[in-house]
């Protein structure tokens, strides 16, 4: 039976090598450096664990073959995270990420997060959530942003993420990260495999993630989840996406962006 010291075990030797592991990344990618410090100076004396949804899903089946594949592979040996993942993944309390009768069924079904920190996990943060996040085969996350800024790190299968209407999506491997900075438009795509991630988020953990969904004219509107620490998230409200919130998504607020060949945005 897993205990409470089990659990911050795990997931505070989970945070230090994820950090370790980002701030080798700083080096060609800058945006890490000042998240792989935060990380580190993490208070692993502020014990946490609760709420949370504890499940024995069915989905949970693919993190057998994910670790098998990551044991196999060796590759997370080499960089400090290999005994620290498999511990996670053993102790951390899983829940799915998305709940509630509007959500979609293979998103319910497909999406599980173990939180290391954050408001919920093995150590209080009120900035900084750190975790592990499983997506499963030919799963779609839709377009979505967030007021926090986050990263993933690749830790087995593969996964594609795109950022924009119009970005080229980027195929993550074991190995590799994304960073998607505050109110970033984002989506994630699985393919035959599933696919293991681990996340932070830095900013406001209580910030409602707006869900995009394009209309038949061309327009879009978004709908915003929210979730009680521990929780699933659950949809709260809908509205037009506006021109401003449009360009912010995508990582400016010049109104050239939005040119002909871009979605229609009521005014």
């Amino acid at each position: 039976m897993t205990t409470d010291h089990d659990v911050r075990e795990s997931a505070g030797a989970f945070i230090q090598a994820l950090a370790a592991t980002l701030d080798d990344l700083a080096e060609s990618d800058t945006q890490l450096g000042s998240m792989a410090v935060r990380m580190a100076q993490l208070d692993l004396s502020a014990a946490i664990r609760g709420p949370f949804d504890k499940t024995d899903h069915d989905g949970l089946r693919h993190l057998e073959r994910l670790t098998q594949s990551m044991n196999q592979a060796g590759y997370h040996a080499q960089t400090g995270l290999g005994d620290a993942i498999n511990a996670a993944i053993q102790h951390l309390d899983w829940s799915p990420v998305y709940g509630g009768a509007d959500t979609d069924h293979a998103l319910a079904n497909g999406l599980f997060t173990a939180q290391a920190a954050g408001n919920y996990g093995g150590f209080y943060s009120d900035g900084i959530s750190v975790g592990l996040f499983l997506l499963a085969p030919h799963l779609h996350y839709p377009f979505h942003t967030h007021e926090a800024a986050e990263v993933y790190y690749c830790l087995a299968g593969q996964v594609e993420v795109q950022q924009g209407v119009r970005g080229q999506a980027r195929l993550l491997e074991p190995g590799d990260h994304s960073f998607t900075p505050p109110n970033r438009l984002h989506a994630l795509t699985t393919g035959d495999e599933p696919a293991l991630l681990a996340y932070s988020w830095h900013g406001d953990l209580h910030c409602e993630t707006w869900w995009w969904a394009v209309q038949p004219d061309g327009s879009y509107r978004r709908t915003a989840w929210r979730r009680d620490p521990g929780q699933s998230w659950r949809p709260h409200q809908s509205e037009v996406v506006s021109e401003q919130a449009f360009a912010q998504a995508h990582g400016t607020i010049d109104p050239r962006l939005l040119d002909s060949d871009l979605p229609v945005i009521p005014g």
